[in-house]
């Protein structure tokens, strides 16, 4: 049983529906899933039940047959379970921050409040996508330096403020154990701070 956090809705149908369905079927017979109902739920909304079974098969099917890597060691996945802080961003009330230091990296996980497990109002349209680099470096400026232009996406920039965020968001000393699977967005180094630096765009995040 895992008590979810955050479920991307988005991700999760738009990599199921890119699943071969001969391999969608194995996995949901390896874990116990009626593959018909979850299917068909798809086009139709789901319930939560076929939320997180499809969720599963999409984890399954990522680590069986993806480069997934870990926090310190990421891939174009990466998977972990760490002590992490996490909020709203403090000026750009459509996103949510995951932040956390593991033994070499410091981590950020920038995703959509919509996809916050129990947020009762789903927050205006955003008008960059929250999966990509772009849109996480807009809201990380929204967040940080509110007055600073945000139509580049410097590399050094990037790293400098996902390190900056995350030890600020840390330092509320509000950590829970959480786990996640997420896809990369930037991996760089920040000399400031002295740690590699991870931006991930997460799938799921649950309590550990």
């Amino acid at each position: 049983m895992k008590y979810y956090v955050y479920v991307s809705d988005s991700k999760v149908d738009m990599l199921f529906a890119q699943i071969p369905s001969r391999f969608a079927e194995r996995l949901a017979i390896e874990l116990k899933i009626d593959f018909k109902i979850i299917s068909a739920s798809v086009s139709s909304g789901a319930s939560n039940e076929t939320r997180f079974s499809r969720l599963a098969i999409v984890k399954q099917y990522i680590e069986k047959h993806e480069n997934v890597g870990s926090i310190d060691e990421p891939n174009e996945y990466f998977i972990g379970k760490m002590q992490m802080s996490w909020s709203k961003f403090p000026f750009t009330s459509q996103m949510v921050y995951f932040g956390g230091i593991a033994n070499q990296t410091a981590l950020g996980l920038a995703g959509s409040l919509k996809h916050v497990i129990g947020e009762s109002q789903p927050p205006e349209k955003f008008q960059w996508s929250l999966s990509d680099l772009g849109g996480a470096y807009v809201g990380l400026i929204d967040a940080l330096n509110p007055d600073e232009p945000s139509n580049q996406v410097p590399a050094e920039k990037v790293t400098s403020l996902v390190a900056r965020m995350t030890q600020e968001i840390i330092s509320t000393g509000n950590t829970q154990n959480l786990e996640f699977l997420a896809r990369k967005l930037k991996e760089g180094y920040s000399r400031h701070y002295d740690k590699k630096v991870l931006l991930g765009s997460p799938i799921y995040v649950s309590l550990s």
